[in-house]
């Protein structure tokens, strides 16, 4: 995809993007401002959450607690320091906000009632332009009332469909409609389940989720997602893992159901926690099936169930038998589970120092990766250490030979080492690859530029051009051939 013009979005975001813009006007390309912005985001989303505990449980200490999980959580890192995952602290502040003011309008009466019910209504438009994952709030809006609502007034959900459901729904369908076929992306490549079949994919998430469950309690080892990784694709039910992850889902999915009757709040976190993760669970094949951000919206649900769990440490009962703890040692596990989240939180966060730092560690993570290697190249060429970005882009076109990107990147390092010749020879390669390479064309265009070649710098922009009207750095380069460097 060209991301040369534009928001550089492969999805219809524009919640998003406008973010971006309003950031551009205040910061241009300084990022500590973008990173400003996600990080107050994220402490809104914190507060927010507190505020939709306390409407869910009328108790001020979980709500805190459920709360300070949230903030603190390891799994948060990716969201919060990518800047381009800003979608994910998006789509969680309107799509709470608009399950916070339905609950609302449920204890409400007359103007008071339809005016948050309005708004409820409004914010679900920009939760669902954030991102796709705030899809699934009618069906937890249901799950909600029916939990809650439905067993104290003793009335059918069917009865309370058309007053409570119906404008969430259609606002749903609005924007699957415009998502899908009025704004759709005929550049998205196509996407297949990962082992190949729908079955293949079942297993596969099946592991994922318990790798998720498994991050969520004991935050240790949580991986950034790249493109391309099979190492937890599974194609037989036979395997040992796949067992277990489904053992697990089903044995955590059947408590909570059970235990409704005794804890009904924390059975309704185990199930918000399942519902939000619906969109990401691959029942439609996305890029990446497994990655830490993905538990960004659902970590909303776990952190509701876990906080209920721990406060209630000292009322646990397993038939007749107690299993309660003092409430001193309830408390002392409570603050190293914090302490325990914060810590391996700061030490995450130094992951996202810079891209050198990062796409290093992901080497190390996924060395079989082309495209860890390729943005390692990137990394480094910028950095100004070409020589060092050479051996990156070489491993990444072993691993991937038609990568065209990768070519480009090693033309552009030789280019900066002053060795032309076999700059040319890459640029070369890369177009061969991919014949409309704009930027390929630019970059032999400056290549022959640099060794005095006018006629063919010229030849080279002007087919860019011709691939690509208005290409500014093709056009810029035809206008200052004189002044041309790398």
């Amino acid at each position: 995809m060209d991301f040369s013009t534009g928001s550089g979005e492969s999805y219809y975001r524009p919640v998003v993007t406008l973010s971006y813009f309003v950031d551009y006007s205040l910061w241009r390309l300084k990022p500590f401002g973008y990173h400003l912005t996600n990080l107050t985001l994220h402490i809104i989303n914190a507060l927010v959450l507190y505020f939709l505990i306390g409407l869910i449980v009328p108790d001020r200490k979980i709500a805190l607690l459920g709360s300070l999980l949230f903030a603190l959580h390891p799994v948060n890192s990716e969201a919060v320091n990518n800047i381009s995952f800003r979608e994910d602290l998006l789509a969680f502040l309107f799509y709470m906000s608009s399950f916070a003011l339905f609950i609302k309008s449920g204890g409400s009466r007359g103007i008071r009632r339809a005016l948050f019910y309005i708004a409820s209504l409004i914010l679900f438009f920009p939760a669902l332009f954030s991102k796709e994952m705030a899809i699934t709030l009618p069906f937890l809006l249901v799950l909600y009332d029916y939990y809650f609502i439905v067993p104290a007034r003793q009335e059918s959900l069917w009865a309370r469909f058309k007053s409570r459901y119906g404008g969430y729904i259609i606002i749903a369908l609005f924007y699957i409609w415009v998502r899908f076929f009025l704004i759709a992306n005929n550049a998205e490549p196509p996407l297949i389940y990962p082992g190949g079949s729908f079955y293949s994919d079942i297993l596969t998430m099946s592991r994922v989720a318990a790798a998720y469950i498994k991050w969520l309690i004991f935050p240790v080892g949580i991986i950034v997602s790249m493109p391309a990784q099979s190492y937890m694709v599974s194609t037989s039910i036979a395997n040992p893992r796949v067992l277990s992850s489904l053992f697990l889902i089903t044995a955590i999915l059947a408590i909570a159901v059970k235990m409704r009757r005794r804890s009904r709040d924390a059975s309704f976190g185990v199930l918000w926690f399942f519902i939000a993760l619906l969109p990401v669970s691959n029942i439609i094949p996305i890029s990446n099936y497994i990655a830490g951000r993905y538990l960004y919206m659902p970590l909303a649900g776990f952190s509701l169930a876990f906080s209920i769990f721990l406060l209630r440490l000292d009322n646990v009962r397993l038939r007749a038998l107690p299993l309660g703890m003092p409430r001193q040692a309830r408390k002392d596990i409570i603050v190293l589970i914090l302490a325990f989240y914060f810590i391996f939180t700061v030490v995450g966060n130094a992951l996202w120092r810079n891209d050198t730092v990062f796409f290093g560690e992901m080497a190390e993570r996924y060395p079989d990766n082309a495209l860890v290697h390729l943005s390692l190249g990137n990394s480094l060429r910028r950095d100004g250490l070409a020589a060092d970005s050479v051996a990156e882009y070489k491993t990444a076109i072993g691993l991937n030979p038609v990568l065209a990107d990768a070519y480009n990147g090693l033309g552009m390092a030789f280019g900066s080492l002053q060795q032309y010749g076999k700059a040319k020879e890459h640029f070369l390669t890369a177009i061969k690859i991919d014949p409309l390479y704009t930027a390929a064309y630019n970059n032999l265009g400056v290549t022959y530029a640099q060794m005095k070649k006018w006629q063919e710098a010229k030849k080279c922009w002007r087919m860019a051009l011709r691939i690509k009207p208005g290409y500014k750095e093709a056009e810029a380069n035809l206008n200052k051939i004189g002044a041309l460097s790398y």
